[in-house]
């Protein structure tokens, strides 16, 4: 609850919100495990509008940031107070500052535009399928060797005189892999449908910061899902070792 600082939530909610609009998969990192060794397996931290940020939380995203993590600064008041709600000067937030990958005054979609920090994360084309909602689950933080992926599309009309459902056909996804992991198999289970077993092609990541060719997103699986009509899961397998 960011020290019980309630304003935090409206930008955390907006940016999740942007991020499932565009069809990024997203974690909410709660502070109970804030640290430096869970958010390192991440490859772009976004830090939206938080106002109260504790010296070790401050420390730990600079951290992350100078081991190569992509981290994403969203809004003008960050970091200005410390854990008791007292006022931080410029000079100790400027460490936080120089550190980050990119800011932006409140809008997080410019972060996805062509060229910047987010650019290329996206699973799938907007336009392919803009009421498609993702999320996506490993079976294991630290070793998986599954990853969930669920698919909800709310293009549909349900409890009316005549139910409508916009179906998807053919959606192709880009998954990100969990890190030195690389995808064996594929399979979409939907209710009330046969397993569809999916071919799965792996690809490298995809460079995320203008300008460079080693800042690089995860691994990615490519996957075809046949037809999406309200819900679905695809179940990618996992193996060790680099994709």
């Amino acid at each position: 609850n960011y020290f019980n600082d309630r304003t935090a939530f409206s930008g955390v909610d907006q940016a999740l919100h942007v991020l499932m609009g565009k069809q990024v998969t997203a974690d909410l990192i709660p502070e109970r495990v804030f640290i430096a060794e869970w958010i390192a397996r991440y490859p772009a931290l976004v830090v939206p509008s938080i106002t109260i940020i504790s010296d070790s939380q401050m420390s730990t995203l600079v951290d992350y940031a100078k081991a190569g993590g992509k981290l994403i600064l969203v809004g003008k008041d960050i970091a200005t107070r410390d854990r008791f709600g007292r006022e931080r000067s410029a000079e100790a937030i400027q460490p936080l500052l120089d550190a980050a990958t990119a800011r932006y005054d409140r809008d997080l979609s410019e972060a996805l535009a062509e060229g910047q920090a987010l650019s290329g994360l996206q699973l799938c084309s907007p336009k392919t399928a803009p009421l498609v909602r993702f999320a996506a689950y490993g079976d294991d933080p630290y070793q998986p060797t599954e990853l969930i992926l669920h698919c909800v599309n709310y293009d549909v009309d349900l409890g009316l005189k005549h139910d409508r459902v916009g179906a998807v056909t053919d959606l192709e996804l880009t998954v990100p892999l969990p890190a030195n992991t690389s995808a064996t198999a594929a399979v979409f289970k939907a209710p009330g449908e046969p397993d569809a077993k999916l071919k799965v092609e792996n690809a490298e990541g995809r460079a995320v910061a203008a300008g460079s060719d080693r800042e690089r997103s995860p691994g990615r699986a490519r996957v075809v899902v046949p037809r999406l009509s309200i819900y679905g899961v695809v179940h990618i397998s996992l193996q060790r070792g680099e994709a």
